[in-house]
């Protein structure tokens, strides 16, 4: 009798084990976030993040906690998220996970540790390596990253003024770059004015509609992933 109790205790955690789906992290992507501030009357220092994206095996949850620490042990970000769905697969993503400032992001392996609403844990790594580029992007990033001014228009037409995107390496007019920036033009509440798509250079009046952007907009924000790099380059130009 106790035999068969044993038995049959046995055969119910089996099919417990059995029923219960694998979980885990099936991939990592990640890549280093460098961000340069633009002010009136200075460049601010240049920050450093990293922006993260995790494809868990197991997606039947809605809600899971995230542990992302660096090489060295010192820096260390947890966080509660959500899924979001990219093209019928979810995805978690940890895109803003920004360094103190005067911190350089380390280099090397990184350790990420997902938990699951059911308490079941699984861990990943992923490995960070700089190159010379993305070390001269750091060392001055006003050269990669470009900054926004309004100019005087030459037209004889009062009130009239042109937008010009360039960085301090490169004559906006005569050598404009050919990658598009993602451009959004934000007002004092943090709302998205205007977002468009352009290269570096002079701003038409077919794509913004100066009368009404000027007056209103005072933060700027540019950014785009530089393949040749492995980062994504963010600008910010304030205009208080």
């Amino acid at each position: 009798m106790v035999l068969r109790a044993l038995l049959i205790m046995l055969a119910l955690i089996a099919c417990f084990s059995c029923s219960r789906a694998e979980f885990g992290l099936q991939q990592i992507y990640a890549y280093p976030v460098i961000i340069q501030e633009y002010k009136a009357s200075s460049i601010g220092p240049a920050s450093e993040g990293l922006s993260l994206a995790a494809l868990p095996l197991l997606r039947e949850s809605s809600e899971y906690f995230i542990s992302v620490a660096d090489p060295t042990g010192e820096l260390r970000w947890e966080q509660s998220l959500a899924a979001f769905d990219v093209d019928g697969i979810a995805y978690l993503g940890l895109p803003d996970l920004l360094l103190p400032q005067g911190f350089t992001l380390p280099q090397g392996v990184w350790e990420v540790e997902l938990l699951h609403a059911d308490g079941r844990r699984a861990t990943g790594e992923f490995t960070l390596q700089d190159n010379a580029l993305f070390r001269s992007a750091r060392e001055a990033p006003q050269l990669w990253i470009p900054q926004f001014t309004w100019q005087p228009s030459e037209t004889i037409e009062s009130e009239t003024w042109q937008l010009y995107m360039q960085t301090e390496s490169v004559d906006a007019e005569s050598r404009p770059l050919q990658e598009l920036w993602d451009i959004q033009f934000i007002d004092e509440n943090g709302t998205v004015l205007h977002a468009l798509q352009a290269k570096e250079g002079r701003l038409t009046s077919n794509q913004i509609d100066y009368g009404t952007l000027r007056s209103r907009t005072v933060l700027i924000k540019c950014s785009r992933y530089d393949t040749t790099i492995g980062c994504m380059l963010v600008g910010l130009t304030y205009f208080t």
